[in-house]
């Protein structure tokens, strides 16, 4: 579900359940993603801040069923990091 900001582009999206997800499905469905004019240069500034080298995960763009490309970092109890 979707509720758009008046006169915005934003949005907030729910993931509604009718029952929980398994454990191993819950990392991805809750996060936040922020969106950002270029994306590309978020990631670079991201990689390049020294706190990357403690982030185990990776930094990938991938784009979503809305068709905006968001690169979305998984919290450390979350699917994905190794």
């Amino acid at each position: 579900m979707n509720a758009a900001a008046p006169q915005s582009d934003d949005y907030l999206e729910f993931m509604l359940y009718d029952a929980l997800p398994a454990a191993d499905k819950r990392g991805t469905a809750h996060h936040i993603c922020l969106y950002v004019p270029d994306m590309e240069k978020a990631v670079a500034s991201l990689e390049a801040r020294p706190a990357r080298k403690d982030y185990k995960g990776t930094l990938e763009i991938k784009t979503g069923i809305n068709r905006k490309r968001p690169m979305q970092p998984l919290r450390p109890d979350a699917r994905g990091w190794s």
